[in-house]
């Protein structure tokens, strides 16, 4: 196999593990905060779509070389479940975002709703008139495929939730962790596109997915383990302070105390 089709598995498998890491991250110190239920449906959507990504990836890879790893499977049906993960991170990034910015929840539950609905209906048509087809490894190694027009209309709408998402964190672009998000984003945004609407002869999805993951780990971390130290720090530091007036008052009343004796 060519070079590029490891390169593309290695991306992958690097994604899954920063993926992976996040939820359990997530998961493990306040699962019960919106934020962080939000953020736990964003990365579990990256890790189904990565896992079925390297499956459809070795099943391919399989049958060329006559392995046969994967039986009676339709690469079709299995290609555009992998679509329908991606159009999940997408509607769940948006979803992500004004929950981390704080925004109305009806507003917030409004727009992952009405995405969903929208991914609903065209995983039905999908179902129904296969939007994909002709799924092989190209010459160079990568995935490529045929879609037809309700393809590239689908295909079409994954822009507008990210892209959605993007203007509201560059709003709030003062805020350090927001600007580690929307870099996050706007790679995976970049990849999405540049993969669905031009053939490089380069693993640019699993790669900008890869860098993104890196940036929107910054971020998390920031939220989930800096920010609190660094709050922790300053209520000890506090403390120390107010303990050490309270000490410095009392030394000063035993030495009067002891002048009027």
């Amino acid at each position: 196999m060519p070079v590029l089709f490891w390169v593309d598995l290695t991306a992958l498998a690097v994604s899954l593990i920063i993926s992976a890491a996040l939820l359990l991250n997530v998961l493990g110190t306040a699962p019960d905060r919106p934020v962080n239920r939000a953020f736990s449906l964003f990365a579990l959507m990256e890790v189904l779509w990565i896992i079925s990504a390297l499956l459809l990836r070795f099943g391919l890879w399989a049958d060329m070389t006559e392995l046969s790893l994967f039986t009676q499977v339709d690469y079709i049906i299995w290609y555009q479940l992998i679509a329908f993960f991606i159009a999940l991170i997408t509607v769940l990034s948006l979803y992500f975002t004004m929950v981390f910015l704080e925004k109305p929840k009806k507003t917030c539950l409004s727009a992952g709703v009405s995405g969903l609905v929208l991914i609903g209906v065209l995983f039905v048509l999908g179902r129904r008139y296969k939007i994909f087809h002709d799924i092989r490894i190209g010459e160079y190694g990568l995935i490529v495929d045929e879609a037809t027009t309700l393809g590239w209309i689908s295909i079409l709408f994954i822009p507008f939730f990210m892209g959605w998402a993007l203007v509201l964190l560059w709003r709030e672009r003062k805020n350090r962790e927001s600007m580690y998000i929307f870099c996050g984003l706007s790679f995976l945004l970049t990849g999405m596109v540049l993969e669905a609407g031009f053939d490089f002869p380069f693993p640019v999805m699993s790669t900008m997915n890869t860098i993104g993951l890196i940036c929107i780990s910054n971020a998390v971390i920031r939220r989930q383990i800096l920010n609190p130290i660094r709050s922790l720090n300053r209520e000890l530091q506090a403390s120390l302070e107010e303990k050490e007036v309270l000490l410095k008052e009392i030394h000063h009343r035993v030495k009067n105390n002891l002048n009027v004796v």
